[in-house]
């Protein structure tokens, strides 16, 4: 017989290249070798081949593969199942782009999807025994055997975003049968960001089966830290939704926010993190505009570098959410300590899909309460954002100004309430407030103040005028003892 025999089909090129350019309407080109080897599960192997990208996209081709090898089951095709035994790819470079509405270069013309729906129908005629239902399953998929992808590029554009990510995945081996359970190993890296993950999920037919929601769970490492994920996907309509919960130990949080470009020179680590996602669209807009993100936090540090000097700012023992809604504006709510000092802290952004389009601006208001005092920071900032050339609204609360003594170790009087509201601008030169309202009890005063940083030693040089000015206001607060000893 022939089984084992293997042929050089490469003079077919052509007619190989005209087949699957009818299946698919898009150009291919096979630049290498084609072999053919006979058996039960016959397998072709070709060499250097490139898909055409669809029209009005940025690169010429959407696939382009140094090696595929695909193994076919012939009795399951006589039996109406396309069962295979073998998927191998090497050294290929994939390019996803979805244009300003969202499609997906992935999506092929449909007039052929029609025409074979239409084929299947004069197959089963409406007149025929045959159940309706079972008129377009006369080719059904049972999944393939094994699953081997070496050395894959993936270069992914969002054209409404303008927006490109990239990954590698070096590796790629495992099952997805028909009835079986699905497993798939992978590695690979992100820019430099290295992951090590295990894909288990449930059967092809349960995939394939859009009417109930398909389970799956993630297990390995991402960046040398370990995740365990666990979550379901259900089709809304053409659109997938992704519902997923996730636990990872020990994130870098300021290494992953400078590697999206979106802050330069923070330091924040987190000790627990637990996520539950609500991934929903089709593009990574539509994904960010109609996601929900929930982030819990526990055992949180976060060191905020002090503009102008070598110090910095350490928040410790940080817990609390970050709350990402459909639409609305990033949220943080943590609670942590300053020097040991009791802190709550509350932070809004912008919109999650702001972040990733690289607007020239995005809002920032920063609130942190502790001691009886509040401090409320707001700004419209530049990404990346660094602690140069800051720009922003000051207000500060204080109910006794003493109680900050413990914090900023200093001999502060006991006065109160205080309210400060300033401009205040952050630059090399120093800390700049050019409009600043000081209230202390009833006494009004206005004026402005600036610190020079950048002098051997720092100068500071206050301003200050008053309409009303109350003697009780700056004594009232302190005891009759702390009166009797300051005489």
């Amino acid at each position: 017989g022939f089984a084992g025999v293997t042929i050089d089909m490469s003079k077919f090129r052509g007619a190989v290249e005209t087949s699957i350019e009818a299946a698919l309407d898009r150009e291919i080109a096979i630049d290498g070798p084609v072999y053919l080897e006979f058996s039960n599960w016959p397998a072709i192997d070709i060499g250097d081949v490139t898909l055409a990208n669809a029209e009005n996209t940025s690169a010429p081709n959407m696939l382009e593969a140094g090696m595929v090898r695909l193994q076919v089951g012939l009795l399951p095709i006589l039996k109406g199942e396309i069962e295979i035994a073998e998927v191998t790819m090497e050294n290929v470079t994939l390019n996803l782009e979805t244009n300003v509405d969202g499609k997906g270069n992935w999506h092929f013309k449909q007039g052929n999807d029609l025409n074979k729906e239409k084929a299947v129908d004069e197959v089963a005629k409406p007149d025929s025994d045959m159940p309706v239902t079972e008129k377009k399953k006369l080719i059904s998929f049972a999944g393939v055997h094994e699953i081997a992808l070496k050395n894959i590029s993936v270069n992914y554009l969002d054209k409404a975003l303008n927006k490109s990510l990239q990954f590698q995945l070096d590796s790629l081996v495992g099952e997805a049968s028909g009835d079986a359970p699905m497993k798939m190993e992978m590695s690979g890296h992100v820019q430099d960001k290295t992951y090590d993950l295990i894909f288990s999920g449930g059967s092809v037919d349960d995939l394939l089966n859009k009417q109930k929601p398909w389970s799956f769970t993630v297990d390995g490492e991402v960046i040398s830290r370990e995740v365990n994920a666990s979550g379901d996907m259900l089709m809304r309509g053409e659109t997938p939704e992704i519902n997923l919960a996730l636990g990872i130990k020990q994130v870098d949080v300021g290494a992953v926010l400078e590697a999206l470009g979106l802050v330069e020179g923070m330091q924040a680590s987190l000790g627990d993190m637990a996520i539950e996602v609500t991934v929903n669209g089709s593009s990574l807009k539509e994904i960010l505009e109609n996601s929900t993100m929930l982030f819990n936090v526990n055992e949180a540090d976060w060191k905020v570098a002090v503009p102008n000097s070598t110090a910095f700012i350490e928040i410790t023992d940080m817990s609390g959410n970050v709350l990402v809604e459909k639409g609305n504006a990033v949220t943080m709510a943590m609670d942590g300590k300053l020097k040991d000092i009791p802190v709550k802290l509350f932070i809004t952004g912008a919109p999650m899909v702001d972040y990733v389009s690289k607007p020239d601006s995005i809002p920032l208001t920063i609130d942190a309460e502790m001691l009886d005092s509040r401090l409320s920071f707001a700004s419209t900032l530049k990404l990346p954002v660094t602690d140069k050339d800051l720009k922003m609204s000051l207000k500060v609360e204080s109910k006794r100004l003493d109680r900050l003594n413990k914090l900023l170790k200093l001999d502060l009087p006991a006065m109160g309430p205080v309210t400060l509201t300033s401009k205040l601008n952050i630059n090399n030169a120093g800390y700049d407030m050019p409009q600043l309202d000081l209230l202390i009890g009833k006494s009004d005063l206005k004026g402005k103040m600036h610190l020079n940083t950048s002098a051997a030693k720092p100068e500071l040089d206050i301003e200050l005028v008053s309409n009303l000015i109350r003697l009780e206001d700056f004594d009232s607060l302190r005891t009759d003892k702390e009166k009797e000893q300051r005489k």
